[in-house]
């Protein structure tokens, strides 16, 4: 009885956090004066639209919030009920955002950056948590040394690019999230008499005498090159052309050793208990990647019959082991020891 009572007289000798009403017009300020730790909690059913501009004689619209503070304690942005057409972290940190919806300013056919739903540049301890993000180029564009960033229980849909494209980023989460239903153009074979097949690979076009073009091959995430102590796990893709793949990095001939010159490969990567049934070829993969592993996925391809193997340098010690290929009757790579 002693203990409880101890217990609740210090939590009532503890500081209440804040949580401040905002509108879409004074988001931007509550959050500026903001305490660490505090709670913004904007407006259920609020439509925060983008910020107008003037780019080369023509209208631009640029993300809703921009954040260039930063906060000791994070401050907690509550969107439930809500919507904001774009947010950019640059510089600043220490914001996490919950709930609602983050589409991109100028929808997935946006120009550069207006085109993306969350972009971080240079930001630090940021987490979006059980966000739908939807209607963007890209969902997360994240890079400019961008450090200690947090994806957890976001629903990723109607993007006509990747959902999370990462570069020089050290310290990455991505987890318990959902990439689906993206908008996705697929490659063509118009034949000789004016009709298309959707769908078709080149050879097979080249058989038929058709004129082939390429489709879209987004990815639902994409650790690019210079992501270092990076975890994705518990993931869902499906029907994304391509799962997890990095098809950049070092950029260089298989087999041949990297160096400083042509390589800013990803470091202690780990790709684990996904799953990724594709409607492209590519399902999980690391280009360069050092101390990497590929482990416990399940991958599948829902159109073409087959997904490639998990594939990476071992040269450069990424592990590849227990992935279970659902287009190949089950199979398990190899077990992992």
């Amino acid at each position: 009885m002693k203990r409880m009572l101890f217990a609740l007289l210090l939590l009532l000798a503890m500081p209440a956090l804040a949580q401040t009403p905002a509108t879409c017009d004074t988001l931007a300020a509550s959050i500026a004066a903001a305490a660490p730790g505090d709670t913004i909690a904007l407006a259920p059913g609020s439509r925060c639209g983008p910020m107008q501009s003037i780019y080369r004689n023509a209208l631009r619209l640029s993300p809703a919030l921009t954040i260039t503070a930063s906060f000791d304690k994070p401050v907690t942005v509550d969107l439930t009920g809500s919507t904001l057409f774009g947010v950019l972290v640059k510089g600043g940190g220490g914001v996490t955002f919950m709930a609602g919806s983050i589409v991109a300013a100028e929808g997935y056919g946006g120009f550069a950056g207006n085109g993306y739903a969350v972009q971080l540049v240079g930001a630090h301890d940021v987490a979006v948590i059980g966000t739908e993000i939807t209607d963007a180029k890209k969902a997360f564009m994240i890079g400019g040394n961008s450090r200690n960033i947090t994806i957890r229980g976001v629903y990723v849909h109607g993007q006509i690019g990747d959902g999370v494209i990462v570069t020089a980023t050290d310290g990455l989460v991505v987890e318990w999230s959902r990439f689906a239903d993206f908008v996705t153009v697929p490659q063509q074979c118009r034949l000789p008499d004016g009709s298309i097949i959707y769908g078709e690979g080149r050879a097979a076009c080249d058989k038929l005498a058709g004129a082939w073009k390429d489709g879209d091959h987004q990815d639902g995430i994409q650790p690019y090159d210079g992501v270092k102590n990076a975890t994705f796990r518990y993931n869902w893709v499906f029907g994304v052309p391509q799962g997890f793949n990095q098809l950049a990095g070092c950029n260089r001939p298989e087999g041949k050793a990297r160096t400083a010159a042509n390589c800013d490969a990803n470091e202690d990567v780990a790709i684990d208990r996904n799953a990724g049934l594709v409607s492209g070829y590519w399902s999980f993969g690391v280009a360069d990647c050092a101390r990497c592993s590929v482990t416990n996925n399940l991958i599948g391809n829902l159109t073409q019959g087959r997904a490639s193997p998990p594939r990476g340098y071992v040269d450069m010690g990424t592990v590849i082991c227990g992935n279970v290929d659902t287009s190949r009757g089950g199979k398990i790579d190899r077990a992992c020891p």
